[in-house]
């Protein structure tokens, strides 16, 4: 097994690269032909390491959005095959095998496993509504924002709040309430990359711009938001590990911003040769911070 070992290299502010915005309303002639990679990480010498990356799709075709199941040991993601409709898919990792998870009428996008619920998704609906909808582990499925549409990317903050990324002309994040049923906005020019940070109630969400993209961190209930760092425009894909680091997709590598670091800055972690040429983005990360998944381009 080839690993490959933290490379202090400071992120270069001024070579951005821009990459296609993936939303579940693109038609299938223009969604891009990606599949998805997994890398184990760990430590060694008090740096982060990782794994050579292995691609567990290996298919022509669309491949991505994917995140783990709660025990780290499958990859949900979201599959277009034969039918041109996307469905969700589920990878073991130990058995590397794939399993059809979803098979509707519809199309389901951005599967994300809930502790003690189900999964949720996106479902683009006969009428094309975007809706968020659990599936339930006995099958059923309901939604979860009856009268909140065109919901492209989330994240589930708490119990009671839901922050997501709005498909308007200019891109919004609004934050809905589950139990009131009622949605605000918040902010606008987001990107698609929203995360709830670990051991807190707030979520991070990106501001992009021509020449830099700022990372907030939001109170749902309170909207009050504060700037954590920022990185270059054209990068917006990242994952929190723990509370303290910020991994970012550039490129074949990633970067990590460590918000605890005496003088933060983003530094290369991790470039995978296999790739070169390629973009990495989409990013998981298994709950106990040992596996990394990430989408690539064919």
């Amino acid at each position: 097994r080839v690993f490959y070992l933290v490379l202090l290299q400071p992120l270069n502010m001024h070579k951005p690269f821009l990459w296609l915005l993936l939303l579940p309303t693109l038609s299938q002639a223009q969604l891009p032909a990606v599949d998805i990679y997994l890398s184990e990480i760990f430590w060694a010498d008090k740096t982060m390491q990782f794994s050579a990356p292995v691609n567990i799709t290996q298919r022509p075709g669309y491949d991505n959005q994917p995140s783990f199941a709660v025990d780290g040991k499958a990859v949900y993601y979201t599959s277009i095959r034969e039918n041109d409709q996307a469905d969700i898919y589920m990878y073991d990792i130990a058995a590397q095998s794939t399993k059809q998870i979803t098979k509707t009428s519809t199309s389901e996008y951005s599967p994300v496993w809930q502790l003690g619920k189900g999964l949720t998704v996106v479902m683009v609906e006969p009428d094309s509504a975007q809706r968020l909808w659990l599936f339930r582990a006995d099958g059923s499925h309901v939604p979860l924002l009856d009268k909140v549409d065109s919901i492209g990317y989330y994240a589930l903050v708490d119990e009671k709040y839901v922050a997501f990324f709005k498909v308007t002309d200019i891109p919004t994040l609004v934050i809905a309430d589950l139990k009131k049923q009622k949605e605000h906005a918040v902010d606008v020019n987001v990107g698609r990359c929203i995360k709830q940070i670990p051991f807190s109630n707030a979520f991070s969400y990106i501001v992009k711009s021509d020449s830099i993209n700022t990372i907030y961190q939001m109170d749902p209930k309170t909207h009050e938001r504060s700037i954590i760092t920022t990185c270059p425009a054209g990068y917006e894909d990242y994952v929190w590990y723990n509370n303290s680091v910020i991994l970012m997709a550039r490129e074949n590598g990633i970067y990590a911003y460590n918000l605890f670091s005496a003088n933060p800055d983003w530094v290369k972690v991790a470039e995978f040769p296999a790739l070169a040429g390629k973009q990495i983005f989409r990013l998981a990360l298994s709950w106990d911070n040992t596996k990394l998944a990430f989408v690539a381009t064919e």
